[in-house]
């Protein structure tokens, strides 16, 4: 007798099906803020960082031979704290999830990592961290910044037919003179990072100069610059909002390292199941005379507007 046999014959798939060990969450975005500021640590003991914020006074001028300088300098110090925010996050498993499916499950514990570093990167931005009624929130960088002056740039009405790129070459001549309207021996910083958001960066990588060439520089390791300033897009930006920075101002400390901790709590002994919880202890600190070196352009039409000539 003759057999024949072909795959119509066999019922499911399961058996032909060689599944991929992994679950495909939703792509996040690239971290932006932190690894752009430098990184330190708070020490054994300690739950805050300190620093100390001084003002000096010079009355330094000519006196005549035997004669005494009659005015003293002044200076002033005042010491500053700032407490460590604390963020966390939580997901309950169940013993079958962890026997059955372990690789969902320590999928689960990366991606509540990244979900922290996400979290905290995106408040080093914004957060609302505030010395009267949120010490312990992360301050974020916008509240640290020193707004967006096109009088302080030295470049105020003086521009035919600004753009985006103008605000930036004004902001960053902002940060590195403090205020051109008023010079004196106030140092500058070294701005050397804009923080913009892709759509508005799209735009301006587009832009011709008069010779046809593109005014964004692409550095050898693949990185973009414009007027010296290392360029970070990120969505966490606003489409009409920028900054230029001097990333050496701002430091962010760690009291403790995002990790992941397994355990049962209340009712999970008898459901047989188990709580993963997300733990991290971080915060920004820009010293008061170091936010000059932050400038933020919170608009960035008016501050085209600001620098049209008249």
């Amino acid at each position: 007798f003759e057999l024949k046999a072909a795959t119509s014959d066999v019922t499911g798939t399961i058996a032909v099906t060689d599944m991929k060990k992994d679950i495909n969450f939703p792509r996040l975005r690239a971290l932006s803020f932190l690894p752009t500021l430098p990184q330190g640590m708070v020490g054994t003991d300690k739950n805050r960082i300190g620093w100390i914020e001084g003002t000096y006074t010079s009355n330094v001028g000519y006196v005549g031979e035997a004669t005494a300088q009659t005015t003293a300098d002044a200076m002033t110090a005042v010491e500053k704290t700032r407490a460590m925010a604390k963020a966390s996050a939580k997901i309950k498993v169940t013993k079958e999830m962890t026997t059955d499916y372990s690789y969902i499950a320590s999928k689960l514990q990366n991606k509540m990592l990244t979900k922290g570093l996400l979290f905290l990167d995106k408040e080093l931005w914004s957060g609302d961290g505030n010395d009267s009624t949120a010490a312990n929130h992360i301050y974020g960088l916008k509240g640290h910044a020193t707004a967006f002056s096109a009088t302080k740039s030295g470049l105020a009405f003086s521009i035919n037919k600004p753009t985006e790129v103008d605000v930036i070459e004004a902001a960053r001549l902002q940060c590195a003179v403090t205020d051109a309207a008023n010079l004196s021996d106030q140092g500058g910083y070294a701005p050397n990072v804009l923080f913009i958001n892709p759509v508005r960066m799209a735009k301006i990588k587009l832009r011709k100069a008069t010779d046809e060439n593109y005014l964004i520089n692409r550095m050898a390791d693949g990185t973009l610059s414009l007027s010296g300033l290392s360029i970070i897009e990120s969505n966490a930006v606003g489409v009409d909002e920028l900054m230029v920075m001097d990333s050496s101002v701002a430091e962010v400390y760690f009291k403790q390292n995002p990790e992941i901790q397994i355990g049962q709590e209340a009712t999970d002994l008898t459901q047989d199941q188990y709580t993963i919880v997300m733990f991290l202890r971080a915060q920004l600190v820009v010293e008061g005379p170091d936010k000059l070196g932050i400038v933020l352009v919170s608009d960035i039409s008016a501050a085209i507007t600001a620098l049209t000539k008249a």
